[in-house]
Protein backbone atom coordinates (compact mmCIF):
# COMPACT_ATOMS: atom_id res chain seq x y z
CA UNK A 1 0.00 0.00 0.00
CA UNK A 2 1.65 3.70 -1.07
CA UNK A 3 0.31 5.18 1.84
CA UNK A 4 1.44 8.88 0.39
CA UNK A 5 -1.41 8.72 -2.25
CA UNK A 6 -4.22 8.63 0.12
CA UNK A 7 -5.69 10.93 2.61
CA UNK A 8 -6.89 10.28 6.61
CA UNK A 9 -8.87 11.21 8.81
CA UNK A 10 -8.40 10.06 12.62
CA UNK A 11 -10.78 10.11 15.24
CA UNK A 12 -9.48 9.75 18.61
CA UNK A 13 -10.12 9.70 21.90
CA UNK A 14 -6.76 11.99 23.20
CA UNK A 15 -3.34 13.69 21.85
CA UNK A 16 -2.16 10.53 22.72
CA UNK A 17 -3.72 8.50 20.17
CA UNK A 18 -3.66 11.25 18.25
CA UNK A 19 0.34 11.26 18.15
CA UNK A 20 0.60 7.38 17.82
CA UNK A 21 -1.09 7.24 14.52
CA UNK A 22 0.41 10.17 13.15
CA UNK A 23 3.61 9.04 13.88
CA UNK A 24 2.96 5.51 12.60
CA UNK A 25 1.62 7.19 9.12
CA UNK A 26 4.33 9.69 9.08
CA UNK A 27 6.79 6.60 9.36
CA UNK A 28 4.85 4.75 6.10
CA UNK A 29 4.91 8.32 4.54
CA UNK A 30 2.02 9.98 4.87
CA UNK A 31 3.32 13.07 5.73
CA UNK A 32 1.14 15.93 4.72
CA UNK A 33 -2.28 13.89 4.34
CA UNK A 34 -3.89 13.67 7.64
CA UNK A 35 -6.53 15.31 9.55
CA UNK A 36 -7.60 15.26 13.01
CA UNK A 37 -11.63 14.68 13.08
CA UNK A 38 -13.03 17.41 15.19
CA UNK A 39 -11.60 18.47 18.34
CA UNK A 40 -9.66 16.57 20.99
CA UNK A 41 -12.07 16.21 23.77
CA UNK A 42 -11.04 17.97 26.84
CA UNK A 43 -12.51 16.29 30.19
CA UNK A 44 -15.09 13.75 29.72
CA UNK A 45 -15.18 10.63 28.21
CA UNK A 46 -13.26 10.01 25.15
CA UNK A 47 -14.90 6.90 24.24
CA UNK A 48 -18.00 8.58 24.35
CA UNK A 49 -16.39 11.34 21.84
CA UNK A 50 -15.51 8.52 19.33
CA UNK A 51 -18.72 7.11 19.13
CA UNK A 52 -20.65 10.27 19.21
CA UNK A 53 -19.08 11.16 16.53
CA UNK A 54 -18.10 7.99 14.68
CA UNK A 55 -21.32 8.01 12.22
CA UNK A 56 -20.56 11.62 11.04
CA UNK A 57 -16.67 10.82 10.49
CA UNK A 58 -17.67 8.08 8.30
CA UNK A 59 -20.14 10.31 6.39
CA UNK A 60 -17.46 12.42 5.25
CA UNK A 61 -14.95 9.59 4.43
CA UNK A 62 -17.62 8.19 2.03
CA UNK A 63 -18.36 11.72 0.77
CA UNK A 64 -14.49 12.48 0.44
CA UNK A 65 -13.75 8.91 -1.33
CA UNK A 66 -15.40 10.07 -4.34
CA UNK A 67 -12.58 12.86 -5.21
CA UNK A 68 -9.81 11.43 -2.96
CA UNK A 69 -8.99 8.16 -1.99
CA UNK A 70 -9.69 8.83 1.90
CA UNK A 71 -9.61 6.61 5.40
CA UNK A 72 -11.20 6.75 8.29
CA UNK A 73 -8.71 5.61 11.30
CA UNK A 74 -10.47 5.06 14.90
CA UNK A 75 -8.72 4.85 17.80
CA UNK A 76 -10.36 4.05 20.83
CA UNK A 77 -9.89 2.25 24.44
CA UNK A 78 -11.67 -0.82 25.20
CA UNK A 79 -11.15 -0.72 29.00
CA UNK A 80 -13.26 -3.18 30.34
CA UNK A 81 -15.14 -4.51 27.54
CA UNK A 82 -14.32 -7.02 25.41
CA UNK A 83 -12.66 -6.22 21.80
CA UNK A 84 -15.74 -7.42 19.98
CA UNK A 85 -17.92 -5.19 22.12
CA UNK A 86 -16.15 -2.01 20.84
CA UNK A 87 -16.70 -3.33 17.10
CA UNK A 88 -20.36 -3.08 17.68
CA UNK A 89 -20.38 0.03 18.67
CA UNK A 90 -18.76 1.44 15.43
CA UNK A 91 -21.60 0.32 12.86
CA UNK A 92 -19.63 0.30 9.20
CA UNK A 93 -19.83 -2.21 6.53
CA UNK A 94 -16.59 -4.59 4.68
CA UNK A 95 -15.74 -1.81 2.13
CA UNK A 96 -15.83 1.16 4.13
CA UNK A 97 -12.87 2.64 4.59
CA UNK A 98 -12.24 2.37 8.06
CA UNK A 99 -9.49 0.93 10.01
CA UNK A 100 -10.18 0.50 13.69
CA UNK A 101 -7.36 0.66 16.71
CA UNK A 102 -8.24 -0.97 19.92
CA UNK A 103 -6.16 -0.72 22.91
CA UNK A 104 -6.89 -2.68 25.83
CA UNK A 105 -7.09 0.04 28.16
CA UNK A 106 -5.12 3.05 27.13
CA UNK A 107 -2.47 3.29 24.32
CA UNK A 108 0.26 3.31 27.30
CA UNK A 109 0.10 -0.56 27.17
CA UNK A 110 1.04 -0.96 23.73
CA UNK A 111 3.89 1.64 24.59
CA UNK A 112 4.82 -0.06 28.07
CA UNK A 113 5.30 -3.24 25.58
CA UNK A 114 7.58 -1.01 23.04
CA UNK A 115 9.72 0.18 25.81
CA UNK A 116 10.46 -3.06 27.65
CA UNK A 117 9.63 -5.87 24.22
CA UNK A 118 11.78 -8.51 25.73
CA UNK A 119 8.83 -9.79 28.25
CA UNK A 120 9.03 -13.51 29.32
CA UNK A 121 5.26 -13.97 28.80
CA UNK A 122 2.73 -11.60 26.89
CA UNK A 123 2.08 -7.90 28.69
CA UNK A 124 -0.80 -8.84 31.15
CA UNK A 125 -4.02 -6.47 29.59
CA UNK A 126 -6.32 -7.00 32.38
CA UNK A 127 -4.62 -3.43 34.05
CA UNK A 128 -4.05 -0.07 33.20
CA UNK A 129 -0.78 1.10 31.92
CA UNK A 130 -1.93 5.05 32.05
CA UNK A 131 0.25 7.51 32.34
CA UNK A 132 3.57 5.46 31.09
CA UNK A 133 4.53 8.51 29.02
CA UNK A 134 3.30 12.08 30.93
CA UNK A 135 4.72 13.68 27.70
CA UNK A 136 1.91 12.56 24.88
CA UNK A 137 4.34 13.89 22.11
CA UNK A 138 6.59 10.76 22.69
CA UNK A 139 3.74 8.90 21.43
CA UNK A 140 4.44 9.83 17.61
CA UNK A 141 8.18 8.16 17.77
CA UNK A 142 6.12 5.36 19.57
CA UNK A 143 3.77 5.61 16.17
CA UNK A 144 6.98 4.88 13.97
CA UNK A 145 8.17 2.09 15.99
CA UNK A 146 5.21 0.29 15.56
CA UNK A 147 5.68 0.97 12.19
CA UNK A 148 8.87 -0.95 11.78
CA UNK A 149 7.58 -4.09 14.54
CA UNK A 150 7.08 -7.57 12.56
CA UNK A 151 4.52 -9.07 14.36
CA UNK A 152 5.30 -12.44 13.34
CA UNK A 153 8.76 -11.49 15.26
CA UNK A 154 7.22 -10.27 17.91
CA UNK A 155 5.56 -14.04 20.60
CA UNK A 156 4.66 -11.38 23.27
CA UNK A 157 3.13 -8.84 21.67
CA UNK A 158 -0.55 -7.60 24.06
CA UNK A 159 -3.39 -9.27 22.16
CA UNK A 160 -5.24 -5.73 21.73
CA UNK A 161 -2.16 -4.74 19.60
CA UNK A 162 -2.14 -8.65 17.81
CA UNK A 163 -5.92 -8.12 16.95
CA UNK A 164 -5.22 -4.72 15.81
CA UNK A 165 -3.08 -5.05 13.28
CA UNK A 166 -3.59 -8.71 11.94
CA UNK A 167 -7.23 -7.18 11.72
CA UNK A 168 -6.00 -4.12 9.78
CA UNK A 169 -4.14 -6.37 7.39
CA UNK A 170 -7.31 -8.76 6.67
CA UNK A 171 -8.92 -4.63 5.95
CA UNK A 172 -6.02 -4.03 3.49
CA UNK A 173 -6.61 -7.09 1.82
CA UNK A 174 -10.32 -6.91 1.52
CA UNK A 175 -10.50 -3.01 0.33
CA UNK A 176 -7.04 -4.53 -2.21
CA UNK A 177 -4.65 -2.30 -0.64
CA UNK A 178 -1.68 -4.70 -1.01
Amino acid sequence: MDYKKHQYIILCEDTAHYNFVRGWLEKKGAHRRVEYYGDLPHGGSGKSFVEKNFPDALDKVRRLSNRVSTFLIVVIDADNLEINDIIQKLPFNDYDPVFVVITKWSIDTWARFLIEPDHEKALDESESCKNVFRNKAKFTKLGKQVADLNLSESRNIPNSMRYTFETIKKRKELLKLN
